[in-house]
């Protein structure tokens, strides 16, 4: 009986493999070739269509290429190419699900105008915030960019693309993956201020340890980065009179939807229902759409 793909799950609209047994990248050349043949060979079978961007023959070519480095490759670095692959597919919904010991950084950069500057980073970083990213490890930023580009689905729209890529580039598994680090738990990014150019040493926290004490640029990170855990975010914003929603996730989503805040009775007061340009959705339909 084959055993389940234990080191990774591929959660998508297109394949979920479900496991009781920790998930693990200690794996033998040979698991983890079973792994591979097992993902090539669900993944076109559950898609509803997983053939609509990319051809048949280019993905079994990408599956034979990886096939062939597997001995030589180290954990990271497979994750990272089986990863190209699910992300060759095109849509947004089919990916490999990065492990839980995945050295997050807490650092963050996003792109204004032309440069990417830091937003986030911990006490005793402070200089980094705002400052310009010029490199990754050796690698410009610009390499750096496309390499993480290759972590985005290939068939999403180039804004999508664009905000996900620099989140790849604080990930220690991927950076390790890709070669541009030697330890995937330390990264260290070259930045350029008023000042000049300098260095900052970036390490990530053990897993299951606690979040580290990160400043930010704005002090109060934006809505959409708040509680990024949360796979239905509601907010009450009362100054405005209005409520701000985020969906990220199908995960608990019921649950979520069926516990009504304590400010609900408010808005039911205003009107009870949100309204937005050829939609109209309120809170009691989304509980019974996710049950």
């Amino acid at each position: 009986m084959r055993r389940p793909l234990s080191s990774l799950l591929l959660v998508a609209a297109a394949l979920v493999a479900c496991t009781s047994k920790p998930e693990t990248l200690r794996l033998t050349p040979a698991q983890w070739r079973e792994d591979l043949q097992f993902f090539a060979r669900e993944l076109p079978r559950r898609h509803k269509n997983a053939f609509h961007h990319i051809s048949r023959e280019r993905f079994e070519a990408e599956v034979q290429a990886l096939d062939h480095r597997l001995a030589g490759l180290d954990a990271d670095a497979i994750y990272v190419g089986m990863s190209r692959i699910a992300n060759l597919i095109g849509d947004g919904h089919t990916y490999l699900r990065i492990p839980h010991d995945d050295a997050n950084f807490p650092f963050d950069f996003r792109r204004f105008g032309d440069a990417y500057r830091v937003t986030s980073a911990v006490v005793g970083q402070e200089r980094a915030l705002g400052a310009r990213v010029l490199k990754v490890e050796n690698t410009p930023i610009e390499s750096a960019l496309r390499l993480a580009r290759e972590q985005t689905a290939d068939d999403e729209n180039e804004a999508y693309r664009e905000a996900v890529a620099p989140l790849r580039l604080t990930v220690g598994i991927l950076l390790h993956g890709w070669g541009m680090t030697g330890d995937r738990n330390i990264a260290h990014y070259t930045l350029s201020d008023g000042d000049g150019e300098f260095t900052v040493e970036v390490r990530a926290p053990p897993p299951n340890s606690p979040t580290s004490t990160a400043i930010n640029v704005p002090a109060e990170p934006p809505l959409f980065r708040q509680q990024p855990d949360e796979s239905f975010r509601v907010v009450w914003l009362g100054d405005q009179h209005a409520v701000y929603c985020n969906f990220r996730s199908y995960t608990d989503l019921a649950a979520h939807t069926k516990s009504r805040p304590s400010w609900w009775s408010t808005f039911e007061g205003m009107g009870g229902e949100t309204t937005s340009r050829g939609s109209s959705i309120s809170w009691s339909r989304f509980a019974s759409s996710a049950t």
